[in-house]
């Protein structure tokens, strides 16, 4: 049950990462795009360090069924408080509902002036409105590709090379680098302090406090990272 909960839970994560980038992108000014479209990494990392502190004292029975219980409690609370969040007004002027776009864009830039940055929202829009419209007039008459196309190699262009590179570089992420270092942390700290994890009257153990202290750090040096990205751009 729990590995099927893992897995729902990794699915879950990677939707709403990919998500939440697009509609920081599509909401934000360019100056805060940087500095906001960190905020996914940095509560990741916040998310991790207080798991990990909070271990520290639930760890035990029957105060485990805690940890899980917050999880679910932090996702209920998600998904009311979407209710809440703005429609995207690049995506209301795409589908043409250019009186919403303006609203969500008011709504956004609040005691602001936003004429200029409305009217380039819906230029580039129309733009890019025409420029698909002449592309699909010069390939009109060939067939569109699938995912099962690319997945062949029956493209024009061969595109399944780029997607293989694109998977195993996603893949490569989570489990190379400070992702594998958390995740094999306690027992890590365990094979050089000696500890038995195994017990519970022994938890905390040394490596559950060296793997908060990890934590801790990660999210103290994430804010920093933030303002250098901020101020030097990528």
């Amino acid at each position: 049950m729990l590995i099927i909960a893992r897995l729902l839970s990794g699915i879950a994560l990677g939707s709403s990462l990919g998500t939440f980038t697009m509609y920081v992108v599509e909401i934000t000014t360019p100056k805060a795009r940087n500095s906001l479209g960190g905020m996914a990494q940095m509560a990741i990392i916040f998310g991790i360090m207080l798991s990990q502190t909070a271990s520290l004292g639930l760890s035990k029975p029957p105060f485990w069924r805690l940890l899980f219980a917050i999880s679910g409690i932090l996702s209920v609370l998600n998904m009311a408080l979407l209710y809440f969040c703005v429609e995207s007004p690049k995506w209301l002027a795409m589908n043409g509902k250019l009186a919403d776009a303006r609203d969500s864009l008011q709504r956004l830039r609040r005691g602001t002036d936003y004429t200029d940055e409305f009217v380039q929202l819906t230029s580039s829009v129309m733009i890019n409105s025409t420029s698909e419209l002449a592309m699909g007039e010069t390939n009109n008459g060939t067939k569109t590709s699938s995912v099962i196309d690319v997945l062949l190699g029956r493209t024009p262009d061969n595109l399944r090379h780029q997607l293989v590179v694109t998977i195993v570089v996603m893949a490569s992420q989570q489990t190379s680098g400070i992702s594998g270092v958390s995740f094999y942390s306690s027992t890590l700290f365990n094979s050089i302090s000696k500890s038995d994890s195994s017990d519970v009257f022994t938890i905390p153990t040394l490596a559950h406090i060296l793997s908060s202290v990890l934590a801790i750090a990660g999210t103290l040096v994430m804010p920093v990272c933030m303002v250098l990205a901020m101020y030097f751009g990528r």
